[in-house]
């Protein structure tokens, strides 16, 4: 020990056989001192880099939260004025007295189509919020989703219409899966109506489900441009815009982001095949009931 070169040197024969004795009680000292050292600095260092993660993500979800912010203001300022304004100049229209009943009746189409659209960017927008305020609750519950995949389309039946695409469906009428209604329907709304938005007229649009196992397969297969590489690896986030679709159609960039914050809060998943020109394959994976 380090103290001993202070004491005199018989004292230290007679607590110490001999110098190899002395020499091992040494070694032993240094060696735990040494692993003491490492130890602290092991811990210190895992401390360090736990700090320092912890700073990161909050950094990164402060960052999220301010792109979130904009992403509403924009929204808010530009995309739900752009729709409104459309729908009051059809409804202007309407009050024409001099028109004839078939341009009633297709200004009134446009109309509907343009409420449908409307309606879409508000339930992404609730949704958004929703999941903002009070975080995402998933509540599952066995859905039949035949019936619900039906009411899908059926709710887009405007947009189908106009665009003359065909929509055959094949999804058995027993397979149910294991979801929250509600977010289910949001996910359905937003796979459809960008496979609507950006399939040309005369198109198909291709809708089957099956049972995999323990899971619910659903795919949409569409006919459409496709989506170009330099989007694809940043479709499900915010920080894509969302582009026109072939009837010149606008969307929000919130849709595809809420289907996959919605597909992780049922503990699926999402995915998609596409390339430029030959159109998408959107697959949505759910448990089973």
């Amino acid at each position: 020990m380090l103290w001993l070169e202070y004491i005199h040197p018989d004292l230290v024969s007679r607590m110490y056989a001999n110098r190899a004795e002395q020499f091992a009680d040494l070694a032993s000292t240094y060696i735990i001192s040494i692993f003491g050292i490492f130890a602290g600095a092991f811990y210190f260092r895992r401390a360090y880099e736990k700090e320092h993660r912890m700073v990161e993500e909050k950094s990164a979800a402060l960052e999220r939260q301010d792109m979130e912010k904009n992403k509403l203001f924009s929204i808010i300022s530009h995309d739900f004025r752009s729709p409104l304004d459309t729908i009051e100049g059809y409804l202007q229209m309407l009050k024409d007295e001099g028109l004839g009943a078939a341009e009633q009746r297709r200004i009134q189409e446009e109309l509907l189509l343009e409420v449908n659209r409307t309606q879409d960017l508000l339930y992404n927008m609730l949704s958004w919020s929703r999941a903002q305020l009070g975080g995402l609750k998933a509540e599952p519950r066995p859905v039949q989703l035949s019936a619900l995949i039906c009411s899908v389309v059926e709710n887009k039946q405007a947009a189908i219409r106009e665009k003359s695409l065909h929509v055959p469906i094949h999804v058995p009428e027993e397979l149910r899966a294991e979801a929250d209604r509600y977010m289910l329907l949001i996910i359905l709304r937003n796979l459809l109506g960008n496979a609507v938005k950006f399939t040309p007229p005369g198109g198909t649009i291709t809708i089957t489900a099956q049972r995999t196992g323990h899971h619910c397969l659903v795919t949409i297969c569409d006919s459409g441009a496709g989506i170009p590489a330099e989007k694809q690896q940043d479709i499900f986030s915010l920080h894509v815009r969302s582009g026109y679709g072939t009837n010149n159609e606008k969307g929000t960039g919130l849709g595809l982001f809420l289907c996959k914050e919605y597909t992780e809060a049922l503990h699926g998943r999402i995915w998609f095949e596409s390339e430029a020109g030959t159109g998408s394959r959107f697959y949505l994976e759910l448990p089973a009931v």
